[in-house]
C-alpha cells in the first residue's frame, strides 16, 4: 500500500512539473528585442537564467544574465539587469551586522520590477534576503538602505557597549529626497516600512500624483487572497495493532477496525511564488476511537477463559504541512500534501481489560500524514489522506500502533 501511494505521489508530482508552462514574453540582448515564450516558474529568488522558445514546437533554449539586459512575461513579471552596488546585511540574529554602515559589493543582478513609472521600485530576493532598489528621473538606480545591527560602540564613561538591536532606516531619507511631491507627506515617509506592500503603496501614490501615464504595476496576489480559512469534516477507517509482551494477556495483533468521524478547521497560506502552486497549512481536528476485542487466556490451570479488551482513544490532531497544487483551470485543481501530525491536545488512550480489572493509560505521540485531493469552484475540496502509525500506549513493553485512512471534505469560508 505504501509503495502504491508513493508511486501515485511521484506520478502527480511529475505531472505538476509539466504545469509550469511557456508563456508569451520577450528578452533584450545587445539592444535587440526578441519576442518569444518564456518558461514562467514565478521565481522566488531573482533568477540568473531562464528557458525560452521562439516557437512552442521547438526545443527550449537557455538565456543567461551575461547576455540579456532585460526580459519579461506579458502581464506577469519584468526583470532588468544592473551592474550595481548591493548591501547584503541579514535580519538573522545569528548573522546580524555589527555596524550601521553599509558594506557594498558590486554585482551583476536581475532586479525585479514592482512598480514602473516616473519613480520605479525594484526588488531583489535570495533565500531569506530581501532588498529593494529605486530610481527616478533625477535619481539613478540605488538600493534603499535598511540595516539591522548591534551597536558595539562603548557607552561613554563605561567599560561596556550598548549591545541592543538597532536599525539604520536610511531608506526613509532616500524616499523623502527622491519622491518629492505635494501628495507625499512627511507622515507618509515616517510610516513607510521596509516591506513590499508598504513600498509599493507609496510608489503608486507618487506616480499617481505626478500623472505618470506609463505607470505599470507587476503585483502578485494580495496577502488577503493568499490566506484561506476552511471548515473540515472527515470519515476515517481506523485500526489499532496491539503488541502484548506478556502471554498472560494474550491480546496481541489487530484490534477491530472502526469507522470514526472527524471535525475541524484548516488555515492555508499560499506562498507567493512559483505561480501560487505551493502552500502551507494547519488542520486541527477532533477525533474519537472506541473498539472492543474479545480474546481468550489460560487461567493457569489449563482452562481457557474468554476475556474482553475495551479501547478508548480521543485527541485533537494538529497536522502542519506543505501542499502542492496542480491547476486544471481557473476554478479547479488537484493537489498533494504531506504533514507532520502533532497530537496537540488530549491524546489520551485507555485500555480496559475485563471491565476495570486491569487498566492501562497512555498518551499518543506524533506521526506523519500524506494526502491527495481535488478542489473545485475555489471553495470546495475532497482529499484522500493516509495517517501513518502512531504510538498511543507505550506502557512498559506494551505498544499500541494507531493508524487510519480516510476522506476529508473542506469548505472555504473566506
Amino acid at each position: 500500500m505504501k509503495k502504491q501511494v508513493l508511486a501515485i505521489f511521484l506520478l502527480i508530482y511529475s505531472y505538476a512539473q509539466a504545469q509550469i508552462t511557456f508563456e508569451k514574453g520577450y528578452f533584450i540582448s545587445n539592444g535587440s528585442k526578441t519576442e518569444c515564450y518564456i518558461r514562467n516558474i514565478d521565481w522566488k529568488d531573482n533568477p540568473t537564467e531562464f528557458e525560452y522558445k521562439t516557437d512552442l514546437k521547438e526545443a527550449a533554449s537557455k538565456a543567461f544574465i551575461t547576455n540579456v539586459e532585460e526580459f519579461g512575461i506579458d502581464n506577469s513579471s519584468k526583470y532588468k539587469r544592473f551592474k550595481i552596488n548591493i548591501e547584503r546585511s541579514s535580519n538573522d540574529i545569528s548573522d546580524i551586522s555589527k555596524s550601521s554602515s553599509p558594506k557594498w559589493k558590486e554585482e551583476t543582478l536581475f532586479l525585479k520590477v514592482l512598480i514602473e513609472g516616473d519613480a520605479t521600485l525594484y526588488s531583489y530576493s535570495e533565500g531569506n534576503l530581501y532588498k529593494y532598489f529605486f530610481e527616478t528621473k533625477n535619481v539613478p538606480t540605488e538600493q534603499l538602505i535598511r540595516i539591522k545591527y548591534i551597536n558595539l560602540t562603548p557607552v561613554p564613561g563605561q567599560n561596556y557597549a550598548d549591545d541592543s538591536l538597532k536599525e539604520n532606516n536610511q531608506f526613509r531619507q532616500q524616499l523623502f529626497n527622491g519622491l518629492k511631491s505635494e501628495a507625499i507627506s512627511e507622515e507618509d515617509i515616517k510610516n513607510v516600512s521596509y516591506t513590499k506592500s508598504s513600498l509599493v503603496k507609496i510608489f503608486k501614490k507618487y506616480n499617481s500624483s505626478t500623472g505618470s501615464a506609463t505607470m505599470v504595476s507587476f503585483e502578485s496576489k494580495s496577502d488577503k487572497d493568499l490566506l484561506a480559512v476552511k471548515i473540515t469534516a472527515g470519515i476515517d477507517q481506523a485500526s489499532l495493532k496491539l503488541t502484548d509482551p506478556n502471554t498472560y494477556y494474550n491480546a496481541s495483533n489487530e484490534v477491530k477496525g472502526e469507522t470514526i468521524f472527524k471535525i475541524g478547521a484548516e488555515l492555508e497560506y499560499t506562498l507567493p511564488f512559483n505561480k501560487n502552486t505551493w502552500s502551507v497549512f494547519i488542520n486541527p481536528a477532533y477525533q474519537k476511537y472506541e473498539a472492543e476485542k474479545n480474546y481468550t487466556r489460560d487461567n493457569g490451570f489449563g482452562v481457557i477463559l474468554p476475556h474482553t479488551l475495551n479501547v478508548e482513544y480521543s485527541s485533537v490532531e494538529l497536522p502542519i504541512g506543505i501542499r502542492h497544487h496542480i491547476f486544471l483551470n481557473k476554478t479547479s485543481k488537484i493537489f498533494i500534501n504531506g504533514a507532520f501530525v502533532f497530537s496537540a491536545f488530549g491524546g489520551n488512550a485507555t485500555f480496559d481489560f475485563d471491565h476495570g480489572k486491569t487498566i492501562f493509560e497512555g498518551t499518543s505521540r506524533n506521526n506523519f500524514a500524506f494526502g491527495a485531493g481535488y478542489s473545485f469552484q475555489n471553495r470546495y475540496s475532497i482529499e484522500f489522506r493516509v495517517n501513518t502509525a502512531r504510538e498511543i500506549l507505550g506502557y512498559q513493553q506494551w505498544s499500541a500502533k494507531y493508524s487510519s485512512i480516510g476522506i476529508i471534505l473542506a469548505y472555504k469560508i473566506f
